[in-house]
């Protein structure tokens, strides 16, 4: 991304810009796309790019091959398309500086400003990337919403939110993905991806 950004910088000037592969799409695509192991990937990625400067980031493709974000056979959601649309409606354009985790966590944590109009508050994309060990993180003075994503196996082809498994109505249309309340601290279990929207004002989320 750096490496770009120069680029970018001595030869279009001002241009945002647009990052245009990010699957596992080399000869033909990975298995382990398809499966939950990839959410944290792919969520790591998309925070590790974010930048306030108009960039965008494309998931090729939506349907075909293994790292599609819709299965061929039935355009079955992976569980990457859920990652996405959360991402989507909670992670707003603006990017902030995180709180850093321990230096021995096997935390990442992203935050921005979250989504929508009127919101002046920030979410926090946390990564909890052990396969075994257990963490958890302070959500502050106030409760938080917490959007949590598992999978029962890093090999599994589901994905669940708080405990929920996702899948899309026979229609195509998606369900309610609603948040649950939380206080204190946020239990984050080994290979979970966890968004946290902390609702107090920050004067650098204007809404």
């Amino acid at each position: 991304a750096a490496y770009y950004r120069t680029l970018r910088d001595t030869y279009a000037p001002h241009k945002p810009i647009w990052v245009t592969e990010t699957a596992q799409a080399q000869c033909g695509g990975d298995p382990w796309a398809s499966k939950f192991v990839d959410v944290i990937r792919f969520v790591d990625t998309l925070g590790t790019l974010a930048t306030d400067d108009g960039n965008v980031v494309f998931h090729n493709t939506l349907v075909g091959s293994d790292y599609a974000l819709l299965s061929e056979d039935g355009f079955v959601t992976h569980p990457d398309y859920w990652a996405a649309v959360l991402w989507h409606r909670l992670m707003g354009p603006e990017v902030l500086t995180p709180p850093k985790p321990d230096h021995d966590s096997t935390l990442r944590v992203f935050a921005q400003c979250t989504a929508g109009t009127g919101a002046k508050g920030v979410t926090y994309a946390v990564l909890d990337t052990s396969p075994t060990k257990a963490d958890r993180v302070r959500i502050g003075s106030t409760s938080a919403t917490v959007y949590q994503l598992t999978g029962q196996a890093l090999d599994s082809p589901e994905i669940a939110l708080n405990g929920t498994t996702l899948r899309a109505h026979a229609d195509g249309t998606l369900p309610s993905l609603p948040g649950r309340q939380v206080t204190g601290s946020v239990r984050l279990p080994p290979a979970s991806v966890t968004f946290v929207v902390d609702p107090t004002p920050v004067a650098a989320c204007r809404g």
